[in-house]
């Protein structure tokens, strides 16, 4: 204890001839205002919980003060610090120099999942929790907001539709190695600006990133799509300046309307870091040359063709973006207290992939810092409430009761045994219940299934908890649960800020938030398969002998769900 008080002290006395130094260069209100992060920062690191973090008035300032003090090299050592700690290898294996995921709002769809996602961002954004009144970014910085931890969502943009939206869902854990447009990478995203990811409307989002844009070239109203492809583009092979005679470039920068020379093109790895699948095969999406490793090219559509894009632009992006760590460097924001979200509904039901996929990506101690957060919801009315939205779309003509005999028929001749007594799950060896898995996840029969199988809650809780993952990583969010008023509203704020280890904002702040829940999925709408409207079509459905069976198989699956709730201590709001 004394040598580790006497390590303290050096580091602090250390922090006072560093913020000295920069003194002579920023002057003295400057020292004052950093004073206290700056100890704190040092403190950390005399028992190794060091965090790096830069200053919105970049290096220049540190190299000074690393010349008065005789220090070797310390921009090389912050980048390098830097770099460590965007490569998140406390959670992730690969972090990419992005804040990856740590916080899911799992599924399953209609469950609502898009509600507690929404609840989760708007109550522990950092506007809410680092609240001032300055610009709101800058009240995010550790010398503004201390050490309190917030959560950003990932950001989305295409070119084909000028908007940056924060993004709940992704189809990376859907077709992560079936398709060759998903990758790691393009997970992760290109590095965006911290300021990007203030609250507001999406248009208002996509002007902010305009003024982003390098050259000012071009058209006014397309400075976003150029902020986009420079973005896309900042990690490109090619060199800084571009001669390339035959192609007729002769710039500083590759010229939006040229095309891109084949030498500039990266190389994408869909299969990077991807596991393998269960049955022992290798990813075997084979690399291919592309204009940009974290963005994905985006059609352009007809009404930006009649606006003659093409003019302007050889090039056209789509992308997703998680919270760059140098961006938030830049920003005085300690990359250890950002978590950031993904609300993608298929992870949990999906848990013999996903868990896997997961335990590949992060390291032990960070596969077990991650969070699941579940919609627990009626699973008769998780079915047909799925099979509802998806005729109101478009996407399913086929009537009710056919799609829920073909479900329940897809179940039954997996393990007939185990359709009738879901109990006996609770005490399968693992190696039986993956290959249970195996049989529902067959592509043929997970077709049929389809809308049965989110609601089988304890089946897939046991996939994750047979992969590694423990009970205390999963919160269960009842529907009939979710607030109606005020005082519920803040009841979920505080179960989610006791399970995510996250700050309650004011209740003044919070009387605005998590209060507009809906589990109704256009009742009044008519259904063409069956002529009628949604509720009439549930109300026709459940007087039927199919109906009682479907609740009979769910039903014994809810008891097997309850008791391994009560084994594990898992928590359930």
């Amino acid at each position: 204890a004394a040598a580790t008080g006497k390590a303290r002290a050096d580091m602090v006395l250390r922090a006072a001839l560093l913020l000295v130094a920069i003194a002579a260069v920023n002057g003295l209100p400057w020292v004052l205002r950093h004073w206290i992060s700056s100890a704190r920062w040092m403190g950390r690191a005399a028992t190794g919980e060091t965090s790096v973090r830069g200053t919105k008035h970049g290096h220049s300032s540190m190299r000074v003060a690393s010349a008065a003090l005789g220090g070797e090299n310390s921009v090389g050592a912050a980048e390098s610090s830097v770099r460590a700690a965007g490569s998140q290898p406390a959670t992730y294996r690969d972090g990419l120099g992005r804040i990856m995921p740590t916080v899911f709002v799992a599924g399953p769809a209609k469950s609502g999942s898009t509600f507690i996602w929404d609840c989760v961002h708007a109550s522990f954004h950092p506007e809410r929790v680092c609240r001032q009144e300055g610009e709101p970014y800058q009240d995010w910085s550790d010398a503004q907001c201390g050490a309190k931890r917030f959560v950003l969502p990932a950001l989305t943009a295409r070119d084909s539709f000028p908007a940056l939206s924060f993004h709940k869902e992704s189809e990376f854990w859907r077709y992560w190695g079936k398709r060759k447009q998903e990758s790691w990478a393009r997970y992760g995203g290109p590095r965006l600006p911290i300021s990007i990811w203030e609250l507001g409307s999406s248009w208002r989002r996509w002007n902010r990133f305009s003024s982003h844009s390098g050259d000012g070239a071009g058209p006014k109203g397309y400075a976003g799509h150029r902020a986009l492809e420079d973005a896309c583009l900042e990690d490109s092979v090619c060199p800084a300046a571009v001669n390339d005679s035959q192609a007729g470039i002769h710039s500083s920068r590759l010229p939006y309307t040229a095309a891109m020379p084949q030498r500039c093109f990266a190389k994408c790895v869909p299969c990077d870091r991807h596991p393998g699948w269960m049955n022992g095969e290798s990813c075997a999406i084979t690399s291919f040359p592309c204009e940009s490793r974290v963005c994905a090219p985006a059609y352009v559509p007809k009404r930006l063709r009649h606006l003659n894009f093409s003019a302007s632009h050889a090039r056209s992006f789509s992308m997703t973006a998680f919270p760059a760590v140098s961006a938030l460097a830049e920003a005085n924001i300690s990359a250890a207290r950002v978590a950031t979200l993904d609300g993608s509904p298929g992870i949990f039901p999906n848990g013999q992939v996903n868990a896997r996929l997961l335990t590949s990506l992060t390291t032990g101690a960070g596969k077990r810092r991650l969070r699941f957060i579940i919609g627990l919801r009626d699973p008769f009315d998780l079915a047909f409430s799925l099979w509802a939205f998806l005729s109101s779309i478009g996407k399913e003509s086929q009537r009710v009761e056919v799609r829920m005999q073909r479900a329940l028929d897809a179940i039954v001749a997996c393990n007939e045994t185990l359709a009738d007594n879901p109990m006996l799950l609770l005490s399968l060896p693992p190696a039986e219940h993956a290959a249970y898995r195996g049989c529902l996840e067959e592509p043929k029969t997970a077709g049929k299934h389809f809308y049965l199988f989110g609601g089988l809650y304890g089946l897939h809780l046991l996939s994750w908890l047979h992969h590694g993952f423990s009970a205390r990583q999963f919160l269960f969010v009842r529907t009939a649960s979710l607030p109606r008023n005020e005082s519920q509203a803040r009841s979920l704020q505080s179960e989610l800020s006791g399970f995510l280890g996250l700050p309650l904002v004011p209740s003044a702040e919070a009387e605005r938030m998590c209060r507009t829940a809906r589990m109704k999925t256009g009742g009044w709408k008519r259904n063409r398969a069956h002529n009628a409207t949604i509720e009439a079509v549930k109300a026709r459905f459940s007087e039927t002998t199919l109906a009682a069976r479907v609740r009979g198989l769910l039903a014994r699956h809810s008891e097997m769900l309850q008791v391994l709730l009560e084994r594990e201590g898992v928590r359930v709001y």
